[in-house]
């Protein structure tokens, strides 16, 4: 099993913190992992990426080619990448707003590739809820540490709603 992601949107959005808990997320449960970060110069409101490889035995490329999963948090997102997407590829997008809209109707704004990331885990059974929760505990930085239980609602947000289906 080999499962390539692409979380792409513009810096700021957290971007590349979701692709860091998810590699994260993957390697406690067992499976080997990659995370290739991408940004332009100007880092806030510049496009950035991050691609994920997720396998169950080792990774001869931390680029992805063919994906299987994409989060794209805008319309430009979409349109670079989705073409790389695999016949029966998932596209999460926020490029209409309805995940920010729900996650500004959840009182979560900050949190929209969190919830987004609970969507991608309704498919993605190689890591569980508890996984990612357990990567968001390790990977949010000190002063960050008081936005873990903010996170992690906004993950099962994600995961449990009908918006995502």
């Amino acid at each position: 099993m080999t499962t390539e992601i692409i979380i792409a949107g513009q810096g700021g959005q957290g971007v590349l913190t979701l692709g860091h808990i998810l590699a994260e997320a993957a390697f406690s449960a067992g499976l080997e992992t990659t995370w290739l970060p991408s940004y332009g110069p100007e880092q806030r409101g510049g496009t950035c990426n991050a691609t994920v490889v997720i396998s169950s035995s080792p990774i001869s490329s931390p680029i992805a080619s063919r994906l299987d999963y994409l989060i794209a948090f805008n319309r430009p997102s979409v349109e670079r990448f989705s073409p790389l997407l695999h016949f029966d590829g998932i596209l999460i997008s926020d490029a209409e707003g309805a995940f920010s809209a729900f996650a500004h109707a959840n009182s979560c704004d900050k949190l929209v590739g969190i919830i987004m990331l609970g969507a991608l885990l309704r498919t993605f059974k190689a890591i569980t809820p508890l996984d990612v929760t357990d990567a968001i505990r390790r990977t949010l930085p000190p002063h960050r540490k008081n936005l873990i239980d903010d996170n992690i609602r906004a993950l099962d947000l994600g995961f449990y709603s009908s918006l995502t289906t």
